[in-house]
């Protein structure tokens, strides 16, 4: 009798673990998750246990499409920017936050993946103790402007009074956004790491929350057709296909691989820049483990920010490599 005693008792145990760590069932609406998928376990948004990061993209992208289509409001969190900036990390999977002993301040950009119109943005950051971080917006190359968390009396803390709106403001299809944080100290000792969340996007008028509601309902609203010519005069001879890598070969430090394709103008209408080509770069590392598929940008001469150069043949992609050793890249375009 005593050993079947003990073969029930781990019969029940086994029982109990296995009903602990089951996954919640994901709404039908939502359909299948993911079939290929990265190989990391990290916890999942939405309280759905544990699982790949593939699935964990793919949960956050339809709680937020489900939060839009009751809210109207667009989210764009703060992990999109991270392959496309310098001196941040993605912490707890899911801020961007600078690590004090690295860097004192952090940037990054990303595309503008919604309609175009007329919103109300804000940008979400975390409260932190030990420093009040200071962060800029800028949309279109438009500094909206610069603000100061406030102080939480907690490690770190999150809601509406660690945020900052501006008001009606323009965007354009596919324009870019830039974030920006420098880190602060209260005592000259402890840091903290400008910690931001996410950037929210409300409709501010008719017509954009029109094309906000075709958005959430997978009709994408198609542009206004931009005024101007299809290419813009003169051309120049397209690029010679060669790729340069660029950044320090540093884990965590920003690695920028630039192609020098096709030629092309910020304002052509036929075959546009921003929405009309494809460049991905597959970076993997040489373990075969993370392989991150990285979206690349028109860069125009490859030094827009200080020449305001409108065409060229540079086409940009950026990786933080997590991991030491040695990444290969497979080029898409």
């Amino acid at each position: 009798m005593k050993p079947l005693r003990k073969k029930l008792l781990l019969a029940a145990l086994c029982a109990t673990l296995s009903a602990a760590a089951a996954p919640q069932s994901f709404p039908k609406h939502w359909g299948e998750p993911p079939q290929i998928q990265t190989r990391d376990i990290r916890p999942l948004p939405g309280g759905f246990g544990e699982g790949s990061s593939s699935v964990a993209n793919w949960i956050q992208q339809n709680l937020d499409q489900d939060a839009a289509r009751q809210t109207g409001i667009l989210t764009m969190h703060a992990r999109e920017f991270l392959n496309y900036g310098n001196g941040f990390y993605l912490d707890q999977g899911k801020w961007l936050a600078i690590h004090p002993d690295k860097h004192k301040s952090g940037a990054g950009h990303c595309s503008f993946p919604f309609p175009a119109g007329k919103y109300d943005v804000t940008m979400f950051v975390v409260g932190e103790n030990d420093g009040q971080s200071t962060f800029q917006l800028a949309i279109n190359n438009q500094e909206l402007g610069s603000f100061t968390a406030a102080t939480s009396p907690e490690i770190f803390e999150e809601g509406p009074k660690f945020s900052n709106t501006w008001k009606g403001i323009d965007i354009p299809f596919s324009c870019g956004v830039k974030v920006g944080a420098q880190i602060a100290s209260a005592d000259g000792k402890e840091w903290s790491r400008a910690r931001i969340s996410r950037i929210e996007y409300m409709p501010a008028d008719e017509v954009t929350k029109a094309a906000v509601k075709l958005f959430i309902d997978g009709r994408p609203a198609t542009p206004a057709k931009p005024e101007g010519p299809a290419l813009v005069e003169p051309r120049q001879p397209d690029g010679k296909g060669e790729v340069s890598i660029t950044g320090e070969l540093k884990e965590w430090h920003k690695v920028s691989l630039t192609l020098d394709g096709p030629f092309a103008h910020e304002g052509d209408n036929l075959s546009n820049a921003f929405k009309d080509h494809a460049f991905n770069v597959c970076f993997t590392h040489e373990s075969g483990t993370p392989s991150y598929q990285v979206p690349g940008y028109f860069a125009a001469d490859g030094n827009a920010s200080e020449s305001s150069a409108e065409s060229g043949t540079k086409w940009r992609a950026h990786l933080s490599p997590d991991k030491a050793g040695t990444w290969t890249y497979t080029v898409s375009f």
